[in-house]
């Protein structure tokens, strides 16, 4: 074998070596960038995702005190009448008028009892 034979097959092994070597650089690169391209739309859709579920929680959360100061409002509402209840359960049990209203109605009862029983006996 001569020295142009060894050179020329050393120059075409080289060649075909960064022939090579070219390709799967080319393509590790193409599959960097498809990796790198599907990492930026996970990501933005994580952060679109996020968003949605911090909007969420603070619509909730309003919704929540919301309901929280309806009920506070209806317990003041239930205390306050209440208190109107005993009040007007004391005016009542301790009203002259009411005694003698319920005298007047127990003597028409017992007048129209007794004219009932007239009128049965005829």
């Amino acid at each position: 074998m001569d020295f142009n034979n060894g050179l020329g097959l050393l120059a075409t092994i080289l060649g075909i070596v960064g022939l090579a070597g070219g390709a799967a650089g080319y393509f590790k690169a193409s599959r960097g960038d498809s990796i790198i391209k599907y990492q930026a739309i996970e990501i933005d859709g994580l952060r679109r995702t996020k968003a949605d579920l911090e909007k969420e929680v603070v619509t909730k959360d309003a919704a929540i005190k919301a309901s929280e100061s309806a009920c506070v409002a209806k317990d003041e509402t239930i205390a306050e009448q209440g208190k109107q209840i005993k009040f007007l359960q004391k005016m009542g049990q301790g009203s002259p008028q009411l005694k003698k209203l319920t005298i007047a109605v127990e003597n028409q009862t017992k007048l129209i009892s007794k004219m009932i029983e007239k009128e049965n006996k005829k």
